[in-house]
């Protein structure tokens, strides 16, 4: 199983293109330092859109609800509705994340 909590698509060899939620980034056009600022150079850096920074993982930017809160809702969902599953067929869970899911804990 992979979970994805980044954006899909936009690099090299990408034939799939999935952006974050809807919700997710009309939250970011409120709050868009919710979103990866990289470096500045020769004036303001640049909006990622492709995944939340870590550094707003305790803002409560999403209707009232920070991202560590939304990651924990979901992989519960997960477990409550494959608990079945969990350590015979699904033995494997990576957890994807920043840019092109660079950031993988297994």
């Amino acid at each position: 199983v992979v979970m994805s909590f980044h954006a899909c698509g936009g690099n090299v060899g990408d034939t799939a293109q999935i952006p974050l939620p809807a919700w997710v980034l009309q939250c970011g056009e409120h709050d868009p330092d919710l979103f990866f600022t990289d470096r500045p150079r020769e004036g303001a850096g640049r909006r990622n859109r492709e995944y939340l920074s870590i550094w707003a993982d305790e803002a409560a930017a999403l209707r009232g609800r920070t991202p560590l809160q939304c990651y924990e809702d979901f992989m519960q969902a997960f477990c409550n509705n494959f608990h079945q599953l969990l350590g015979s067929s699904l033995v494997d869970i990576v957890v994807g994340a920043g840019p092109c899911g660079e950031l993988r804990y297994p």
